[in-house]
């Protein structure tokens, strides 16, 4: 029997490029699958194409719920943590993508290959009439735990993951993550799941004005995370994260001595964060990465 395949997807006045998506869930070569959008209160068209699209599809094949109302993550965590959608692998969309054709069955060929919990992946970043304008950081590096505490490798909009994991993500009382795909990827690599990184892209992350959370490539865009960075935005995400988890009982021993680890790296006195700084234990990739990790650490930025 064919893995079914459930897509949950968050819109919030998407009307400008939300068929483009959902023409491109149609044209996948892989075709058993159903779509659950969740609906963030939309005043465009969003809703009116959608139900469009339902009528022509069935039901069966879309279902239109009210999205809580709280941000794109509140409303991606009401999705995940819905215990009425099931499924064998659930994949995360955005509104105003495109899916390369081959997406679903080249992800299930490597959840069956590899045996994986969690795949994310690179993507094509293309501009409003889908042209390609770059690429997003390709990683060489496998995800860990030790990277999850200190990085978002992937993007929630190539996530997929499989039934274990939507049955761990719905028994996690979770109120504050600050993005839910860096929540899923700590989560996952906390409990010990294995994680998958794909460097081969599948879809084309459009690049706009509206969009929530763009490339991080470009001379504005490091400049701009710089200033976060100085603000202490990261280090009041991590702790975030941090809250997240703390308290799970599925972490793993030896991830629970790398987050004791990890709090001193942030709060201990210089000699501790200077003495876990020299086992190089935490890693954040990218060009400024070890920078990041360094500075963060000894101002206590992360």
């Amino acid at each position: 029997m064919t893995p079914k395949v459930t897509i949950l997807m968050c819109t919030f006045n998407g009307e400008d490029y939300i068929e483009d998506q959902l023409d491109s869930f149609q044209c996948q070569t892989y075709q058993n699958w159903r779509l659950i959008v969740s609906d963030d209160g939309s005043t465009d068209k969003t809703l009116r194409i959608l139900n469009q699209y339902k009528k022509k599809w069935g039901a069966r094949k879309i279902q239109i719920v009210k999205g809580p109302q709280q941000g794109f993550s509140a409303n991606f965590m009401s999705l995940l943590q819905n215990k009425k959608y099931g499924g064998d692998y659930f994949f995360l969309s955005d509104q105003d993508d495109v899916w390369m054709p081959k997406k679903i069955d080249d992800y299930l060929t490597i959840f069956n290959i590899k045996k994986v919990s969690l795949i994310g992946g690179s993507t094509v970043y293309v501009n409003n009439n889908l042209f390609k304008i770059g690429h997003s950081l390709i990683h060489k590096h496998k995800p860990s735990f030790s990277n999850a505490l200190v990085q978002s490798m992937f993007g929630g909009n190539t996530i997929a993951f499989n039934a274990k994991c939507k049955n761990e993500i719905e028994s996690i009382n979770s109120k504050n993550a600050p993005s839910y795909d860096w929540f899923l990827y700590i989560l996952n690599t906390s409990m010990g799941n294995n994680v998958y990184y794909m460097q081969e892209p599948k879809i084309f992350y459009r690049q706009h004005q509206n969009s929530l959370i763009g490339s991080n490539t470009g001379f504005k865009k490091i400049f701009k995370r710089f200033i976060l960075f100085y603000k202490g935005i990261m280090r009041s995400n991590i702790s975030r994260n941090i809250d997240e988890i703390k308290d799970i009982k599925l972490i793993t021993r030896t991830n629970r001595r790398l987050l004791k680890e990890f709090y001193l790296l942030r709060n201990g006195t210089l000699f501790d964060r200077l003495r876990i700084l020299s086992h190089a234990k935490f890693r954040r990739y990218g060009n400024f990465g070890p920078i990041v990790i360094f500075l963060g650490s000894f101002f206590k930025k992360i």
